[in-house]
């Protein structure tokens, strides 16, 4: 478990990670900062080229932030 200052660090830290490799983040948000959980997500949409990096760059802030996962999902969009 992170504090709030870490927890604050680490969402900063990965916000600009994917900032910097992706064309677009539609979506950025959490529960409420009273929730018993802490989480966020990222929606975002980056170059096929990129999306190794971004797995490794999250999988090494994972580490140094001891956290025990990072949930990814990858996929197309499909409107209907």
């Amino acid at each position: 478990k992170l504090s709030q200052i870490e927890w604050r660090g680490f969402v900063n830290r990965v916000e600009m990670l994917i900032k910097n490799r992706a064309y677009t983040i539609h979506f950025f948000g959490g529960p409420e900062n009273w929730s018993l959980y802490q989480n966020v997500a990222f929606v975002f949409t980056c170059q096929d080229a990129a999306i190794d990096d971004i797995r490794s760059v999250l999988q090494a802030e994972r580490l140094h932030w001891r956290q025990d996962s990072i949930a990814y999902i990858e996929g197309e969009t499909e409107f209907i």
